[in-house]
């Protein structure tokens, strides 16, 4: 079965470079590692098996970009973070954009604090909204044990949060 490249494109960028953006929180390092996904993806589309659906596909070769890119240490250094698609929309008051910016850039931190698995299964279940299969297959585990690690990652987020904000 091969995959139709221009669709899934069109399709999954958007996700794998919001995936990668809260991975790495570096927009310029984002892009790059969206571009090197879908060029792996590209040169391995005729490899494509049909065991999970194109996107999960996808933001599993998305995942193996980062760990690989992360295991060359190239995210310790140049660690610009940039919320802007956090923020509020422009019609709201200054201070709400402002506090919404703030909200943003501590949630951005403490992902970054979060071990890479955790950061992972909360960025697919609760910003892309991946359903818990799609997520184990991805891990490669089962619903039930991506749902304990979900529950354990948010426990974490919440520790790492109240630790560091109040």
């Amino acid at each position: 079965m091969m995959l139709d490249f221009k669709k899934v494109y069109l399709e999954a960028k958007p996700k794998v470079f919001r995936y990668l953006y809260y991975q790495c929180g570096n927009k310029s390092l984002a892009e790059e590692l969206t571009q090197e996904t879908f060029y792996q993806v590209f040169l391995s589309r005729k490899s494509f098996k049909g065991n999970s659906n194109e996107i999960t596909w996808v933001m599993a070769v998305a995942r193996n970009v980062y760990l690989k890119d992360y295991n060359r240490n190239r995210l310790l250094s140049d660690h610009e973070v940039n919320v802007d698609r956090l923020t509020a929309s422009s019609k709201e008051e200054p201070d709400s954009i402002l506090l919404t910016k703030e909200a943003g850039e501590e949630i951005l931190a403490i992902l970054q604090e979060l071990p890479e698995n955790y950061r992972s299964v909360i960025i697919w279940r609760e910003i892309e909204g991946l359903a818990f299969e799609d997520i184990g297959k991805l891990l490669h585990k089962s619903p039930s044990t991506v749902r304990v690690l979900l529950f354990r990652a948010k426990k974490r987020f919440r520790e790492l949060y109240f630790k560091k904000y109040t």
